[in-house]
């Protein structure tokens, strides 16, 4: 009988599901095998009550993170290497598009939400006279004292010499044509009001440009050279086609994603605009979900408008998702809302693709040839991965809750998600010999065995199924190896004949499930 039964070299067989929260790798001394997906710690909790870790960002020594904390509002927080957090700001919307880009002097973080931009400063900003000062601009006297003042009003310019400045917080001193309050807390974090943004739409650091586009349309500009703060009206275009859903930065060029087609510019180092069209580089494929659209491995990997899952090479797009993977997704009521992220991890290169209405989260390993799909899960149904959005900070690969403000550590020598069972499952290929009776022997599994919890006995699950997957039977069970038990093998003995046969492992006890081999005992 053929080898391996659960190493299917395609995923596209008649029949059978994809692999939950294992996938296949290729080992020098061992040929293929099966790495299980690491499992989930608490790293540190943001807040209590929020509804969601919506995004992440590394700038600096500092993770910055954006919670939900209402239905329409959410919390920007600063969190240490060590998990401390502190609120540094809010933003006006509670879900939807999020970008938060660190500038090149890691000092300044702009994020934009979908409507507004906001920026974050990390040094300090002087009063100066004689200067204009918009709405929500927070400074420091100089030489600067423990308490921040900002611009309350309608803004105007400061005086010649600096005001009395008040020591209570929420007084308020008159400075020229600006009305200063004395503010609590960290200060730096303000909405951009400057009237030539145009607004919280997509963005990418490019060459120390904000490279962004106005939401829901296709105009898109850039901020001043190494300053998010300040915008000009002439560092303004258009795209030729549609509107902007997704701007990234591959290669040193700019991808404008829209709804029906993609363009390329590139930095040709003029002013105030810098930015040039690349003509020939028009790709004829849209953007399916904006939030999908992610950079890694020296490229970018988006589902498109066709839900097909596209990745480029050059400037060209190649389909990576497989027959079932497309008909999965046009089995979806909604893919619109799909988020995306990249991930290095156990020596392999992964696609995320998270699909928060259909309740799923597909991987897709594009470090194997031809790229390999399968599942990720924390919950024994099977739906979607705890992981809202990725970070990799201070050694750590970081996920955020979709329904909670933990943070997670995805570690390989955790074997279960938030404490709770982390199930793997593997189907083999579908036997079936022109409708002969085939004879099943023993199927023996070799685990990366022997480190279970003491007192433990960690059990293999296998069941069957002969009507092409739609139903399957009992489920036998299987020793994997007490604690020190490095050699065992796991053998499931007695499988008898059938015309049609799949098998199913399943593994959820708090044990290693890399499968080192499958064979059949003949």
């Amino acid at each position: 009988m053929a080898f391996p039964a659960f190493f299917p070299t395609g995923q596209d067989r008649v029949r059978g599901n994809l692999p939950q929260n294992l996938f296949f790798a290729s080992d020098q001394e061992k040929g293929p095998i099966l790495l299980g997906a690491p499992g989930c710690s608490i790293w540190t909790t943001v807040a209590a009550g929020l509804m969601q870790v919506r995004g992440m960002a590394v700038m600096g020594n500092y993770l910055y993170v954006v919670g939900q904390n209402t239905v329409t509002t959410c919390n920007v927080y600063q969190v240490d290497m060590y998990g401390n957090a502190i609120l540094i700001g809010s933003l006006a919307t509670g879900t939807g598009p999020l970008y938060m880009v660190p500038m090149a002097n890691q000092m300044q973080l702009f994020i934009s939400d979908g409507v507004n931009g906001y920026y974050y400063d990390t040094f300090p900003k002087f009063w100066t006279q004689s200067t204009t000062y918009l709405p929500g601009v927070v400074v420091q006297p100089n030489p600067p004292t423990l308490l921040y003042y900002q611009v309350t009003g309608n803004g105007g310019m400061s005086s010649t010499s600096p005001p009395a400045w008040p020591t209570t917080v929420g007084d308020t001193v008159t400075d020229g044509g600006v009305t200063w309050a004395c503010i609590p807390g960290i200060p730096y974090f303000t909405q951009i009001t400057d009237p030539n943004f145009l607004g919280g739409g997509p963005a990418v650091l490019q060459d120390n440009y904000i490279v962004y586009a106005q939401p829901n349309g296709n105009q898109w500009g850039v901020s001043k050279l190494g300053d998010c703060t300040t915008y000009d009206s002439m560092a303004q275009a258009l795209k030729g086609d549609g509107i902007i859903l997704a701007i990234l930065s591959s290669h040193l060029n700019i991808w404008l994603m829209g709804d029906k087609t993609d363009e390329v510019w590139y930095d040709a180092g003029g002013t105030p605009f810098p930015f040039t069209k690349l003509v020939g580089t028009l790709i004829e494929k849209g953007l399916g979900a904006p939030m999908s659209a992610t950079l890694g491995d020296n490229t970018l990997m988006w589902l498109d408008n066709y839900r097909q899952v596209q990745m480029a090479v050059g400037f060209q797009p190649k389909r990576i998702s497989t027959d079932k993977i497309d008909r999965m997704l046009e089995g979806f009521a909604t893919v619109s809302d799909a988020l995306g992220f990249f991930q290095i991890q156990r020596g392999h290169s992964f696609y995320w693709l998270i699909l928060p209405t259909a309740n799923r989260t597909l991987v897709c390993d594009i470090s194997v040839h031809p790229p390999m799909w399968h599942v990720r899960s924390s919950f024994l149904d099977g739906s979607r991965h705890r992981a809202n959005c990725y970070c990799y900070f201070n050694g750590n690969h970081l996920v955020g809750d979709f329904a909670s403000g933990n943070i997670y550590k995805m570690d390989p020598k955790v074997y279960t998600d938030n404490n709770q069972p982390l199930q793997a499952k593997v189907q083999s290929r579908e036997y079936r010999i022109a409708g002969k009776l085939i004879p099943f022997p023993d199927l023996q599994f070799l685990f990366e065995s022997g480190d279970a919890v003491t007192g433990l006995n960690p059990q293999a699950m296998l069941r069957s199924s002969r009507d092409g997957g739609s139903n399957f039977g009992f489920q036998r069970t299987a020793s994997m190896g007490k604690i020190g038990e490095t050699t065992k093998r796991t053998i499931f003995r007695q499988n008898g004949a059938d015309y049609n046969r799949i098998f199913e492992l399943e593994i959820t006890d708090p044990i290693n499930r890399d499968i080192l081999e499958c064979s059949w005992l003949e």
